[in-house]
C-alpha cells in the first residue's frame, strides 16, 4: 500500500500536458527536501493517446479504489496537485482528500476566462450533489459534444491556485476566487519548452495549421473556410495539419493533397521534423508554444468558432476573414506578439523560472 511521508506533495495528472508540467516540479521539490510523488491513476487518463510514462522512483500506479482506501492511512499535511479539479473521476478523489483535511492545489492548464471558472459544484453538502455528479459525468462523457465546454470548469474543489500571470489572477478573482489563494507562477510546460527546444538539423520547411476538436458541422465548415485562407495566401507552400490528440484523423482526409498532409504526433516530435515558417490555430494554448520558440502564429477566428470561444479575448492577432488573414500575415511582428503574450504567460518574460517559482510558492503554503 502506498503511504506517503508527512507533508508530501501528491501529483495527479489526467492528460499528457499535466504529466509534462508536474514531472519537473516534482523533481525540484524532491531536490529541495519536500517529498513528492506522481500517482498514475488508471481512471484519470482522459486522452485517447495516453502520455508516455517517465520512469521514476517517485511514480506510482494505482486504481481509484486502491487510492481511496489507502488515503485513510496517509499522514497529515498532504498537498494534492492537479491540473483539472472538475473532471468527475478526479472530483471523487479530491472530495475524499478534503474530508481528510488535505489541501488541493490547482496548477492552471491553458488560458482561462472568468466564464470558465466556476464556484464549487460538489464541495458543500447537498441533497442535489448526487444528481449534479451524475449530470456532470454525462456532460463530460467523451462522446458528448458538451465535453469541451464542461470539462475545464475550474475552481470546483481546490484550496490554492497556481496561475500563468497577473491577468490570469484577475480572471480568477472575477469568478470570486479568494485572491489570497491565487499565486502567479507561470507554467512549467512552457519553461521546459523554452529551455530544451533545439532547432532540427534535418527538416522539411512548412506552414502548420494546429487544428482543434471539430465537434459539429459548423466547426467543420469553419475549418474548411480557414484552410482556404491559408492555401489562397500560400499556394505553393507545404501545409501540415497538426491534429489534436483527441481528434479522428479521417475527418481531414477530404482536405489532403500533394501540398496538404496531416500529422498526429507529439508537438516535441513535430518540432524536430519540421521547420515552421508560419503557424495558425484556433483558440488554443499552442499560441504560447509557438511564441516560446519564436514562430509567428495567427489565431483563426471564423464565425462559429469566434462565437463559442472566449480564448479569442487575448490581445493577440486574430483573423476573422481573408482580408484580416492577409493583413495579419503581412504585418506580423513576432517581438510585439511575444511582448503582448507575456501579459498572459510569465514564461515569455526573460529569465522567468516557473519551476523554481512553484517550488518556492509550495514551500510557503500553510500546513
Amino acid at each position: 500500500m502506498f503511504i506517503p511521508q508527512s507533508s508530501s506533495c501528491i501529483f495527479l495528472p489526467s492528460i499528457e500536458n499535466h504529466h509534462n508540467c508536474f514531472l519537473p516540479v516534482m523533481q525540484r521539490l524532491n531536490e529541495g527536501g519536500i517529498s513528492a510523488y506522481i500517482l498514475i491513476v488508471n481512471e484519470l487518463i482522459t486522452h485517447n493517446r495516453t502520455f508516455e510514462e517517465k520512469t521514476s522512483q517517485y511514480s506510482k500506479k494505482c486504481t481509484i479504489t486502491f487510492l481511496l482506501s489507502s488515503m485513510n492511512q496517509w499522514p497529515p499535511n498532504i498537498k494534492i496537485i492537479v491540473g483539472n479539479d472538475s473532471d468527475p473521476a478526479t472530483c471523487v478523489i479530491l472530495r475524499k482528500a478534503q474530508k481528510l483535511g488535505f489541501k488541493i492545489i490547482l496548477m492552471q492548464d491553458g488560458w482561462l476566462d472568468h466564464r470558465n471558472i466556476k464556484q464549487p459544484l460538489y464541495k458543500k453538502k447537498s441533497l442535489f450533489n448526487p444528481l449534479k455528479l451524475r449530470l456532470h459525468k454525462f456532460l463530460t462523457n467523451p462522446k458528448m459534444p458538451t465535453r469541451k465546454y464542461i470539462h475545464n470548469l475550474i475552481g470546483q474543489n481546490s484550496d490554492y491556485f497556481l496561475v500563468y500571470s497577473s491577468k490570469a489572477k484577475k480572471e480568477f478573482e472575477k469568478a470570486r476566487i479568494n485572491h489570497n489563494t491565487i499565486f502567479v507562477t507561470g507554467s512549467p510546460r512552457y519553461q521546459i519548452l523554452k529551455r530544451n527546444f533545439v532547432p532540427p538539423q534535418k527538416y522539411e520547411k512548412c506552414n502548420v495549421l494546429f487544428s482543434t476538436v471539430l465537434a459539429n458541422k459548423n466547426d467543420l465548415a469553419d475549418f474548411e473556410l480557414s484552410l482556404s485562407w491559408i492555401t489562397r495566401t500560400f499556394p505553393d507552400d507545404l501545409l501540415i495539419i497538426k491534429i489534436h490528440p483527441m481528434e479522428n484523423p479521417t475527418i481531414y482526409t477530404p482536405f489532403l493533397s500533394d501540398k496538404i498532409r496531416i500529422e498526429n504526433i507529439k508537438i516535441s516530435e513535430f518540432l524536430q521534423k519540421y521547420k515552421i515558417s508560419y503557424s495558425f490555430c484556433f483558440a488554443s494554448t499552442v499560441i504560447y508554444d509557438m511564441l516560446m520558440i519564436g514562430v509567428p502564429i495567427v489565431q483563426l477566428a471564423p464565425p462559429a468558432m469566434l462565437k463559442r470561444s472566449c480564448n479569442f479575448n487575448l490581445d493577440l492577432k486574430i483573423a476573422r476573414n481573408i482580408q484580416e488573414f492577409s493583413e495579419s500575415v503581412s504585418s506580423y511582428c513576432l517581438n510585439k506578439e511575444q511582448e503582448v503574450g507575456s501579459q498572459y504567460l510569465e514564461d515569455l518574460k526573460k529569465d522567468h523560472n516557473s519551476i523554481d517559482k512553484i517550488y518556492q510558492t509550495i514551500k510557503k503554503l500553510p500546513e
